[in-house]
């Protein structure tokens, strides 16, 4: 569990060489070429609720859809059902 926490991943991130390896490994280009970004873009703050200032009303309504598709066999109580809803930060 250690390994996937978000505190980990943040801190191998900080470590300029994982970086560089990551980077090759990826794209098979150097730091330089990340046109100076210190993180890729696909990290973000790692809160609970921020996908609300990546989603828009229409996208997570889309979202809530799906989901709700998905799961919709699932015997399972969601008690965080009330926090999901979008609700767009100002």
């Amino acid at each position: 569990m250690q390994y996937s926490s978000f505190e980990y991943m943040r801190h191998l991130l900080s470590r300029d060489d994982f970086y560089e390896k990551y980077l090759q490994a990826c794209t098979g280009s150097l730091k330089e070429k990340s046109k100076g970004d210190t993180y890729p873009q696909m990290i973000r703050k790692g809160l609970v609720g921020d996908w609300r200032n990546h989603f828009s009303e229409d996208q997570s309504r889309r979202m809530d859809e799906h989901f709700e598709a998905k799961m919709k066999n699932i015997k399972w109580a969601f008690g965080w059902a009330e926090d999901m809803l979008y609700k767009q930060k100002k």
